[in-house]
């Protein structure tokens, strides 16, 4: 409905990524890192707002994740 392709590039991450930055040369797309970026991160913080909010302010007595990047982790340790 958008008209957006997805195009689905190499074996692992690093392939990908680097298919990535090859088609981002062009100006008219646009590249975001999946984690080494400050507005990914600012965004996973939004997590742990949201998790204070429905524990009432109480602490957690811990936060399970998984960890690929570090991206999600940085969001929640910012959060």
């Amino acid at each position: 409905a958008y008209g957006i392709e997805v195009t689905v590039s190499g074996d692992n991450w690093a392939e990908a990524n680097k298919k990535a930055l090859e088609v981002a040369q062009d100006p008219e797309v646009g590249y975001i890192h999946p984690f080494d970026d400050d507005v990914i991160r600012e965004a996973a913080s939004g997590i742990v707002t949201s998790t204070k909010e429905q524990l009432e302010g109480k602490k957690p007595s811990c936060i399970i994740l998984s960890v690929g990047g570090g991206g999600l982790l940085g969001g929640v340790l910012i959060g």
